[in-house]
């Protein structure tokens, strides 16, 4: 007793169909996973190239050792009355060396963002706020005391180190 059913031989292909369909598209998105994932892990060597080699010798070191620089300088001075003479020359020294620093910070417009123009605008207010400080005469030191000459200039820095770590957690992109 033969009985014919019709369509199920349709039926059967269309399911071989499918399947092999759903094999074709699962192999596909294991070759574009394999493809991507090593496509993330070289941007992650070049971004960590880019931040320890290039941006941070050319960006953040700088800025850490103008900080150390500083506030050994103000720490030796303590809370020594600084005359008005002393105090130009100061803010002369202090001026000249932010421009020394922002000149160091160059390569940072190699990238997207206003990390730079950040930097120029902290360092000028920093300058402008060292020199009221100054004027003002609230110079003070010595023991568990800091002066706020030291306060300005920790404060920029730390500002600075601030947008070069979101900086590099947003990742690196070199402006073309």
């Amino acid at each position: 007793m033969n009985i014919l059913v019709f369509g199920a031989e349709s039926s059967s292909s269309a399911s071989n169909v499918i399947a092999i369909f759903a094999l074709l598209v699962s192999i596909a998105s294991i070759i574009a996973t394999i493809i991507l994932n090593r496509r993330q892990e070289r941007r992650g060597y070049m971004d960590q190239f880019w931040f320890r080699e290039v941006f941070a010798r050319s960006c953040v070191d700088p800025v850490i050792q103008f900080r150390e620089k500083w506030e050994q300088k103000l720490a030796a001075i303590g809370a020594t009355p600084v005359a008005q003479k002393a105090g130009r020359a100061l803010v002369s020294d202090l001026s000249s060396d932010a421009t020394r620093l922002l000149q160091s910070l160059w390569i940072a417009k190699l990238f997207e963002g206003d990390f730079y123009s950040f930097c120029e605008e902290r360092l000028e207010q920093m300058e402008d706020e060292f020199a009221q400080a100054l004027g003002s005469s609230q110079l003070r030191g010595g023991r568990g005391t800091t002066s706020p000459l030291i306060d300005d200039v920790t404060s920029a820095c730390a500002a600075i180190l601030h947008r070069a770590a979101a900086l590099h957690g947003s990742g690196l992109r070199i402006v073309t």
